[in-house]
């Protein structure tokens, strides 16, 4: 460290005292970074590996332009980096040896602010594990909403599914340096001082955080490992923002059962979103970045509370009854910014003038809201919340219209940020600036003619300062009082007293007026930010408004209807209809089923029927709209009576986890189990073909014994589709389990499937014509038909014992579904009584049981089985 020079001293000295961290250090008009952390860098970025001087030897650096830095934050955090932003603090031309530097902000994925995904939130997750529960605490640092909660216990699901549900960028912990993450699913985290998350320094945190002397009035009563992690979270990112967040004015505390369970899997198989075809694809008709987030945390959070999901149906009936109200409505949000954010920068001062502009247009069409939704006579009681809630604060945006210049640049240091006729001082000084200016093209046309050198130019740069240009060619025609300044290749650069004196009135007047500017640019901020409380509840209010209008919207479009929600245990669907099926399919094509599932009649429906018939449609159109309805959406249907659902859980299996060890029929009884340990009688359940990645018997005695523990002991609403037509027998022996079916119609061997979910059940699922449909080849469809009979005739023997043997005797003529091609003459060998000599059939026959006595048959995939068949019939044909 003693052979580097000053500057690289200061530079190593802020890097470890930030271990594992990418350190951006302010150089003039760039941020470098030195040494190993530059050979990262550069490759992280793409950008050119330099080299630098720094005492006894050269060491790698790379650098990126100050104005362009953001982008490239933004590119490390995405990496997962953590960013050390480090500022020079004093002017370089006043500094007394080295100029001072330092951190000016740490830049971690959960609390970066800048070039953010505007549908989604970023969310910093604060974790305090104990064994009597845990503490989680959750906060959008680009918005200021902080949310805590407390899980009892040593149930990691329930915390997972909030892990999950809120897919926070970063974690948090206290403990060790090397623990590990107590959570899955967070690519970054960091462990924290414990000292941060005890309660006392907890609750001091966040009483001075929101100005209050005590935090009962945020519900922390009874909940002090909620403060405990909303404390630790608090003290992270006022450490990581070197100063205050005024915009973290408050915390919600809420507990997990206040919302409807929905984990990770039945969000994945219900499809809600991410793909192009998800539900929030489809539904989200919000106006504004605020609104979209809001849309995705009411789909995370469906309510339990009747009376809070009808006021959304209120709402949402209004505007839709409305055409008129709900247009100027939308029109007033389609042209605003992202409140929310600006609000956010605003609050740490790191708002820009454009963010002002951009803030006092959306304000004026926040007033223009509240206008238009006061004097509407609205019914709604949600509705007039909202609307007295959205405030256009006017004494802001005059401000900002009469302070601020309409082509102001993105940052206050590139000038003109001031309006004109704002100031009469920053009016004069640019007048003096643009008239120093005429000077200097009056000196120059006076040089000209002065001194005969036509080429003659005056000239600036922020090395030398202004300059008289002289080509070599014309040296000699210069005259005795101009004073060399600088020689290049082919000019040489000159200076006079008159041109001495001009630069210092110029420069003293851009110097001035850029320090002016930078001033009042900063009492406006100072002036706009004492609105911030009621600029926070008016964007939130904003983006309330927005899903609402969104639900009205899409309710229209797609002719949803509004569901009657109840207390009771029942699901009555007249017409249902999968929404985003619908879409795909087109006007008129999807066919619409009645669903009816009661506690007190029939409330586990056993569905059967063919392959590719709409059962598993059945089930995703049950979720998608209890979610949506619980949600605050309507839904469509032609009319829909719906008990609240505590939870969701949508078991499909159809997927390994193949990283963790677990082979597809283990991740779907992993699935049912935890469905089974943790549903209640208020649950919904969607089961999609249990048993399908086991031997028949197994899968047939294991469905079967579900159904009847969800039957006897949970007593939960249930839709179980299934391939075992056995099970439908289970109606003659449970009382509350009914048979349905989706039905199809087969003629001439041709398959139609009818859509449409029926009362009764089906013994047959078609596979074969489903088969034929998919193109395998006709030779294996008509074996297969040949087997399909003798296994139904078998089926029917007492005592027969079914052997490959036995399908080889199956006359050719059975053919498969539809395929009625006969057998080419003299084709085919006949397999039952194998050509050639009785010793020859012999050893055949040995080969074929050695070959079947080393099969699993339970260890098969379809694709494996047929593999095995071909080989056997490969065997006979020799």
């Amino acid at each position: 460290m003693s052979k580097l020079t000053p500057m690289m001293r200061q530079y190593f000295g802020i890097r470890d005292k930030y271990p594992g961290s990418v350190v951006l250090f302010r150089l003039g008009d760039f941020y470098e970074v030195f040494g190993d952390d530059a050979k990262t860098v550069a490759a992280e970025l793409g950008i050119v590996l330099t080299g630098r001087d720094a005492g006894a030897e050269r060491i790698p650096m790379c650098g990126v332009p100050h104005h362009s830095v953001d982008g490239y934050i933004a590119t490390l955090v995405g990496k997962g980096y953590k960013v050390v932003l480090v500022d020079q603090v004093e002017d370089p031309r006043f500094a007394k040896g080295l100029v001072k530097r330092e951190v000016t902000r740490v830049i971690t994925p959960g609390t970066f602010v800048d070039r953010l995904d505007p549908g989604k939130n970023n969310y910093l997750m604060s974790v305090v594990p104990t064994a009597a529960g845990w503490g989680l605490a959750f906060c959008d640092v680009s918005t200021g909403e902080l949310m805590a909660t407390v899980v009892h216990g040593n149930d990691i699901s329930l915390v997972q599914e909030e892990v999950d549900r809120i897919q926070p960028s970063e974690c948090i912990f206290p403990g060790e340096e090397g623990d590990p993450c107590p959570i899955s699913g967070v690519s970054t985290w960091y462990v924290r001082p414990a000292r941060d998350f005890d309660l006392r320094a907890a609750t001091e945190t966040l009483m001075v955080q929101f100005g209050v002397a005590s935090l009962e009035g945020f519900g922390a009563a009874d909940m002090d490992l909620a403060v405990r992690a909303a404390g630790g979270l608090v003290s992270y990112v006022k450490e990581t923002q070197m100063g205050d967040v005024p915009q973290v004015s408050g915390m919600r505390i809420y507990h997990v059962n206040d919302f409807m369970r929905v984990d990770a899997a039945t969000r994945r198989a219900l499809d809600v979103e991410g793909r192009e075809h998800s539900l929030i694809k489809l539904i989200d008709a919000t106006c504004t970045a605020m609104g979209n987030r809001q849309l995705r945390a009411w789909l995370e959070r469906p309510l339990l509370s009747l009376d809070e999901i009808r006021r959304r149906h209120d709402a949402v009936e209004e505007l839709r009854a409305d055409v008129f109200l709900l247009s100027d409505v939308r029109a007033c949000m389609s042209d605003m910014h992202d409140l929310q954010r600006t609000s956010a920068r605003l609050a740490t001062r790191r708002a820009g003038p454009r963010d002002l502009l951009a803030m006092a247009s959306s304000l004026e069409r926040c007033a223009e809201l509240h206008a238009r939704l006061d004097g509407a006579g609205l019914e709604s009681a949600l509705l007039r919340q909202l609307a007295s809630e959205v405030d256009g604060c006017p004494e802001a945006v005059s401000l900002i219209q009469r302070a601020i210049s309409d082509d102001a640049p993105a940052s206050a240091s590139e000038g003109n940020v001031v309006r004109p006729g704002y100031s009469q001082e920053v009016d004069e000084l640019r007048l003096a600036k643009k008239q120093g200016h005429q000077w200097l093209l009056g000196l120059e046309s006076r040089e000209r003619e002065r001194t005969g050198i036509k080429s003659l130019k005056v000239g600036f740069n922020q090395v030398f300062g202004y300059y008289i240009e002289v080509t070599k060619a014309n040296i000699h025609l210069v005259p005795d009082d101009y004073v060399r300044k600088q020689t290049l290749v082919n000019a040489e650069r000159y200076i006079t007293d008159e041109l001495k004196q001009l630069e210092t009135k110029i420069l003293g007047a851009e110097e001035r007026l850029s320090q002016l500017e930078s001033a009042i640019f900063g009492q406006v901020v100072e002036e706009v930010a004492k609105h911030l409380p009621s600029l926070l509840r008016t964007a939130s209010a904003v983006a309330a408004l927005d899903v609402l209008a969104s639900f009205a919207d899409t309710a229209r479009a797609h002719n949803y209807v509004r569901p009657e929600i109840t207390a009771d245990r029942v699901t009555m669907i007249s017409e249902a209809r999968h929404p985003m099926l619908e879409q795909l399919l087109g006007p008129g094509r999807y066919v619409p089923s009645d669903i009816s599932c009661d506690a007190g009649d029939g409330r586990v429906l056993i569905i059967t029927g063919p392959n590719m018939a709409g059962k598993s449609t059945v089930l995703a159109t049950v979720g998608l709209l209890t979610l949506l309805a619980q949600a605050g959406s309507f839904v469509p249907a032609k009319s829909a009576k719906l008990g609240i659902c505590d939870a969701i859980y949508y078991r499909t299996g159809s997927y390994d986890d193949l990283g963790m060890g677990k082979s597809s029929f283990m991740v779907e009884t992993l699935e049912m189990a935890s469905i089974l340990n943790t549903a209640t009688e208020r649950s919904l359940i969607l089961v999609d073909e249990l048993g399908r990645g086991t031997s028949t018997y197994d899968g047939m005695a294991l469905a079967w014994a579900v159904v009847e523990y969800i039957h006897d002991q949970v007593g939960a609403r249930t839709f179980f589709t299934t391939h075992y037509h056995e099970l439908a027998a289970l109606e003659e022996r449970l009382p509350y389990v009914r048979n349905y079916h989706v039905g199809a119609a087969e003629r001439g061997g041709e398959l139609t499937f009818l859509y449409r979910l029926t009362r009764g059940s089906v013994d047959r699922s078609y596979g074969l014509n489903v088969a034929r449909m998919a193109g395998m080849p006709r030779s294996v469809l008509r074996r297969a038909g040949q087997i399909l009979k003798e296994l139904q005739r078998q089926s029917g023997s007492q005592g027969s014992q079914m052997t490959l043997f036995g399908w080889d005797d199956v006359a050719a003529s059975d053919a498969a579904p539809g395929d009625t091609e006969p057998e080419p003459a003299g084709g085919a060998p006949e397999h039952g009584n194998f050509q050639g000599s009785d010793g020859e059939g012999i050893a055949i026959g040995r080969r074929l049981r050695q070959a079947l006595s080393e099969v699993n048959p339970d260890r098969l995939t379809p694709l494996e089985a047929l593999k095995v068949l071909y080989e056997l019939k490969g065997m006979v044909n020799q």
